[in-house]
């Protein structure tokens, strides 16, 4: 594999700095932090963007894109679109661990510049590249932006590597790619699910960070013999440090990348050294060593305090995250180690229906019942403690984690019932969270009660302990309650922290584009049901979701969780919108097409004005697919504050 030398990202930057220095800056609607996205309702077409000063209008997602260096290619493959990529470039890096079955699948590599007559006539319609000024240069043989309109692509690049603004670019340029992709795509829910998940990482570090002393850090590259000296000055270069706790010394400097004298670097006493690692080109390590021979006197070299940083994660991709978390670790390392040492401190006792659970240690067997709760032990990254699940007929998570979720042992295939204790004591558990109702039971035996006596400690979703008579009206709360409850059991509590924060930050987004409403719109939920309609009542999730952005369950005063009622009692609460199910066994549009066939239903509110909205049945239950079932709520009940 080629991995890139550092003097070309170094012509890269300096080929953007002379594009600056002659264009003038585009409007604020124009830069790679601020781009502005309109589409139709619901993410339909045509979307409209605003890319590097240029607007793009997609009157559908691309069939045929091409993504033209690593960077771009790793955004496509977070987002799941490899499988579209009809031709890419080669990595100048390992590609990421989560992302190398996707890599090995792509088409055969180009090499970079990708001569214009080759790009052409892969006839894409897309064309995702990194850089401007390298990728699409005609002096370089390369097709221009102009080419590929010409041929019918349209072209994308990189924000943070929008050469009129790339002094302003921060990491969160990143986010801005994502959810200009997940537009172009029509695939922006999975978008904003990775954006909550960076901004959930760097809102983590924060908190961390939060009071420590900010270490002065110079992020340099030094030539042989001591000279000249480059220091990675502003930009997003700036952004990581900070970001990370420290303060850049050089972020005073009006351009990227800028030379510096080694009087001025020595004058201002830099803590921390930042050097990039690649493996081409003079190596990391040997950079370090000349920086500490050329400013003996520095602290950063009395101390010997550096960092040796990826190159490829230091630039504006789906890594940069990658960075910050990894810089935050080395300027604050006391403090990394006190908060793990926290997170692992044992005894933990936590609170299980009422009943006080206590672990000497982290449970080293887990067996974990229903596809959400599974969901949340794989992203905690508690996949080699699970000996047993049970997720009945269909086992669907994230897609980011489902492929290890087929690597677990299932305990039952069966749809119904949940296994009882003894299959459960066949996998030899020392764990088994669950809940009741789809998995403890008094009548299979399965009871925290019964293992607690087999000295197997339990947890039992909060959701769930209103059917062991105990416990008060499920919140969205409660879900974040057992997300961080089984993060202190395992010893991952800044793990699980990040997951609730992601959850939270999606959430909070929704109920804020709803904002306050004079009176909430009456909703009735159909699970399921023909002779008689299946639904929610107060204390199930979807009460609860709907209550967050605006809405009113019609069965809010019925005190159960899920229950069967009659069409009759449908019909006379008379609903506004009708959110409907959508599952393997009937599908949304089955649903609706049942519901609209019953003609003693046609003279309801919701059935007249045709308003109707859609949320999985993973969704519909607690678990990390709420933050997204909220989005989907919010935007059936109030379109209108999504148009735009």
């Amino acid at each position: 594999m080629k991995i890139r030398n550092t003097l070309f990202h170094l012509s890269i930057l300096l080929c953007l700095l002379l594009v600056v220095g002659c264009q003038p800056l585009p409007t604020p609607a124009a830069t790679g932090d601020t781009a502005a996205v309109t589409a139709a309702p619901g993410n339909g077409y045509p979307v409209t963007i605003e890319n590097c000063g240029r607007t793009l209008t997609f009157d559908q997602a691309p069939q045929r894109p091409v993504a033209i260096y690593q960077t771009a290619t790793e955004f496509m493959l977070a987002l799941g679109l490899g499988d579209r990529l009809v031709a890419t470039t080669q990595f100048e890096a390992d590609p990421l661990p989560s992302q190398a079955e996707a890599f090995a699948a792509l088409p055969e590599p180009w090499e970079r510049p990708i001569p214009r007559e080759v790009l052409i006539s892969a006839k894409p319609d897309f064309v995702f590249a990194g850089y401007e000024s390298y990728d699409l240069n005609a002096e370089r043989g390369s097709a221009t932006i102009a080419d590929l309109e010409a041929a019918g692509a349209q072209v994308y690049i990189i924000s943070g590597n929008c050469a009129a603004t790339a002094t302003e670019v921060t990491v969160e340029s990143v986010f801005t790619d994502l959810r200009n992709l997940g537009q172009i795509f029509g695939i922006a829910s999975e978008a904003e699910a990775i954006i909550a998940e960076m901004q959930a990482k760097l809102s983590a570090i924060e908190r961390k960070i939060a009071g420590q002393p900010v270490p002065q850090v110079a992020f340099l590259d030094i030539g042989e013999g001591g000279t000249p000296v480059w220091a990675y000055a502003n930009g997003i270069y700036k952004d990581i440090i900070a970001r990370a706790g420290g303060k850049n010394i050089f972020d005073d400097q009006a351009e990227q990348f800028v030379e510096i004298s080694a009087e001025e670097v020595a004058s201002r006493n830099p803590e921390v050294f930042v050097v990039v690692d690649s493996p081409y080109g003079a190596p990391a390590a040997g950079k370090l060593e000349l920086l500490y021979q050329t400013f003996p006197n520095a602290t950063a070299t009395q101390q010997q305090r550096s960092a040796l940083i990826l190159e490829m994660n230091t630039l504006p991709g789906v890594r940069v995250i990658d960075a910050v978390v990894e810089l935050a670790q080395i300027l604050h390392p006391d403090l990394a180690q006190v908060q793990t040492a926290a997170d692992a401190t044992y005894p933990v006792t936590v609170e299980s229906c009422g009943e006080p659970m206590t672990f000497a240690q982290a449970p080293q067997r887990m067996v974990v019942f229903e596809n959400n709760l599974l969901e949340i032990a794989l992203r905690l990254g508690l996949q080699e403690r699970i000996v047993g699940i049970w997720t009945g007929s269909e086992l669907t998570v994230d897609p980011t984690v489902q492929a290890a979720a087929e690597q677990l042992t299932a305990i039952s295939t069966e749809g119904w019932p949940p296994p009882a204790l003894e299959p459960v004591l066949g996998v030899e558990p020392d764990f088994v969270w669950s809940g009741w109702g789809y998995g403890f039971s008094e009548e299979s035996g399965l009871t925290p009660a019964r293992l607690l006596e087999l000295d197997i400690n339990s947890y039992a979703t909060t959701e769930s302990c209103i059917k062991a008579g105990v416990g008060e009206a499920v919140t969205i709360e409660s879900t974040y309650n057992d997300i961080l409850t089984i993060g202190r059991i395992f010893g991952v509590a800044a793990e699980a922290q990040t997951l609730v924060d992601g959850m939270k930050s999606r959430i909070d987004a929704a109920v804020a584009a709803v904002g306050a409403v004079e009176r909430p719109l009456r909703v009735f939920y159909y699970d399921s049901g023909e002779a008689e309609p299946f639904t929610a009542g107060s204390l199930g999730m979807p009460s609860v979701m709907m209550a967050l952005v605006g809405g009113e369950n019609i069965f809010a005063d019925v005190e159960k969780d899920w229950f069967t009622t009659s069409w009759e009692e449908v019909i006379a609460r008379d609903p506004e919108v009708i959110i409907v199910a959508n599952s393997a066994w009937a599908t949304a549009e089955d649903n609706i097409a049942f519901l609209k066939s019953k003609p003693e239903l046609a003279g309801i509110t919701a059935m007249q004005n045709e308003r109707f909205g859609t949320i999985s049945y993973r969704q519909s239950t607690p678990g990390l697919p709420n933050a997204e079932a909220v989005e989907l709520l919010a935007k059936a009940l109030y379109p209108e504050e999504f148009e735009q």
